[in-house]
C-alpha cells in the first residue's frame, strides 16, 4: 500500500502585539513668563506663539517651521489626520476663513499668531502688505537709473521718474495706498501710530 505524502501544517505566525507609534519629541512649552501668550518650539531654531485661548491648538500637533515658496515668510505647519497638511493661523481662524481667502499676518511674521495679529483677506489685499526686499535705494518700489533719476513701480507698472529716490518712494506710497487700500500696505513712509492702537508686544 503506497503512503501519501503528507505535507505538515502551516506553523501559525502570531501578530506581535501592537506598539503605539512613539510620537517625537513634545515642542510645546507652555505659557511665556509674562503670561500672554503660550510658545512651542519649532524646527528650524524657529518658535511660534499663540493667545492662552488657543492653547489648545498648539498642543494637538507638533508644528515645524514652512517656508512659503510665494513669499518666503516663515509659518508654522503640521501634518494632521490622513497626512493633511495644516497651517497653524488657518487652525486659529478656523471655519471663517475659506480656502480661497488668505490670511494677512499684520507685522509681516509668521510665527506670530495671536489672534490680534491676523486677519482675513483677499490675495491682493495680502501682497499688499508683504514684505519686500529693499533695493539700493532703500525704499519699496524705487530703482535708479543710468542717468542719476530715479524711477517708481508697482505690481510692474511705471509710476514715473523723479529726481530723488524719496520723491519716487512717496509715489510708490500713494499709488500703494490707493491700490491696495491703507489697512493692508506696506508704505515707506508709515504714519505714526497712536499710542492707545499699537497691538500687542
Amino acid at each position: 500500500m503506497s503512503l501519501r505524502h503528507q505535507t505538515p501544517p502551516r506553523e501559525v505566525k502570531q501578530r506581535k502585539p501592537y506598539k503605539p507609534r512613539k510620537r517625537r519629541a513634545d515642542r510645546y512649552r507652555g505659557p511665556c513668563h509674562c503670561n500672554d501668550h503660550v510658545w512651542a518650539v519649532l524646527t528650524k531654531g524657529y518658535v511660534t506663539f499663540v493667545d492662552l485661548e488657543d492653547d489648545g491648538h498648539l498642543q494637538a500637533h507638533n508644528w515645524y517651521a514652512q517656508v512659503a515658496k510665494r513669499n518666503r515668510v516663515i509659518y508654522a505647519a503640521a501634518r494632521g489626520r490622513g497626512n493633511k497638511f495644516l497651517r497653524l493661523h488657518r487652525e486659529i481662524i478656523g471655519e471663517s476663513a475659506s480656502v480661497s481667502a488668505d490670511i494677512d499676518h499684520r507685522d509681516h511674521n509668521g510665527l506670530n499668531n495671536r489672534r490680534a495679529n491676523l486677519r482675513l483677506c483677499s490675495r491682493v489685499q495680502n501682497s499688499g502688505n508683504g514684505r519686500y526686499r529693499l533695493g539700493a535705494s532703500g525704499y519699496r518700489g524705487v530703482w535708479s537709473k543710468e542717468s542719476g533719476r530715479w524711477r517708481a513701480y508697482l505690481a510692474g507698472r511705471h509710476l514715473g521718474t523723479f529726481n530723488t529716490a524719496e520723491e519716487a518712494a512717496r509715489a510708490y506710497d500713494a499709488a500703494a495706498i490707493k491700490r491696495f487700500g491703507e489697512s493692508f500696505v506696506s508704505l515707506n513712509f508709515p504714519p505714526p501710530v497712536p499710542a492707545d492702537r499699537e497691538g500687542p508686544r
